[in-house]
């Protein structure tokens, strides 16, 4: 009899072992699943935001509205701006301000229009100053205009 208990205190503990191995196999399974998923999913992201960036980088380089130098940029700026073409006008700022500035243009009154030509005509003949770095410009009179050299080589308006 005491053999028998032995035996079945015996296959309890196994029983239970085997019970627990298996529910430190099914834990560990579902976490490195878990790990994988979160990989994949974070996988996913780099690609989606590598190609976001390869799209950005191709919209800047075939932007080719600008100067070769800011005096020139602003220069076609001013010009495009006395003759009403806000469109032609909003190109040369940055991609990320070219809606805005549109926008800008078709609701400001012809009064405020009128005398940002003449501040932009004045900044023509004002020095400005680059930065250490000679990446970006600024032009400060009647109006400040900030200017940046972008990825295709042309100065694009930055703010103003």
């Amino acid at each position: 009899m005491e053999d028998e208990q032995k035996s079945s205190y015996w296959k309890f503990v196994g029983a239970f072992m085997v019970l627990v191995i298996l529910g430190l196999t099914a834990f560990v399974a579902s976490r490195i699943y878990a790990l994988r998923e979160e990989q994949q999913i974070q996988s996913q992201q780099l690609v989606a935001l590598k190609q976001a960036q390869d799209e950005t980088t191709q919209s800047n380089s075939a932007d080719t509205y600008g100067g070769k130098t800011p005096q020139e940029t602003l220069s076609m700026y001013t010009d495009a701006v006395a003759k009403g073409d806000y469109v032609l006008a909003s190109k040369y700022f940055t991609p990320d301000l070219q809606e805005q500035e549109l926008h800008n243009f078709l609701n400001a009154s012809t009064q405020e229009l009128s005398a940002y030509v003449v501040a932009l005509k004045q900044l023509e003949s004002t020095q400005g100053n680059y930065s250490e770095d000679g990446a970006t410009f600024i032009v400060t009179g009647p109006a400040t205009i900030m200017m940046i050299k972008s990825q295709s080589g042309v100065w694009k308006m930055g703010g103003r």
